[in-house]
């Protein structure tokens, strides 16, 4: 990363790539809280588990350069499948929902213009895999 600084001291909205998948990150238990998983959802649950932190998220700090990070890439996970349309379009309203029910949670520690990109995305990601 060119300038890891500079994400250290930026918005979440600026940061928001980095609380898009939870591999890699190291998150203090006073953090999370209560706060879990949904595991209705068949795809994106990483991401809204790290929006649903973002309430008490000061800082996203980066550790150094030389630590090492393994991914497994399982054969069938779900961020490998294949989607049909349809499908696809039923996962993002789900997701939707989801993002929209915690921000409602606690509608004065969220960031609104977060979770409307979040949204915003969930609908471009689909848009991308349904070209596939």
């Amino acid at each position: 990363m060119a300038n890891k600084s500079s994400y250290e001291k930026c918005s979440l909205i600026y940061s928001r790539l980095f609380l898009s998948y939870i591999g890699g990150k190291m998150i203090h238990k006073e953090t999370i809280g209560s706060k879990r998983f949904i595991t209705s959802l068949k795809n994106g649950e990483d991401s809204l588990f790290l929006t649903s932190l973002t309430d008490k998220i000061n800082a996203i700090k980066f550790s150094d350069e030389t630590s090492i990070y393994y991914v497994r890439e399982r054969c069938g996970s779900a961020s490998r499948r294949k989607f049909t349309k349809l499908s696809l379009l039923n996962l993002v309203l789900n997701q939707s929902k989801e993002y929209l029910k915690l921000y409602l949670s606690n509608i004065s520690e969220y960031s609104f213009w977060f979770f409307l990109i979040r949204i915003a995305s969930l609908f471009k990601g689909a848009y991308k895999l349904s070209k596939y």
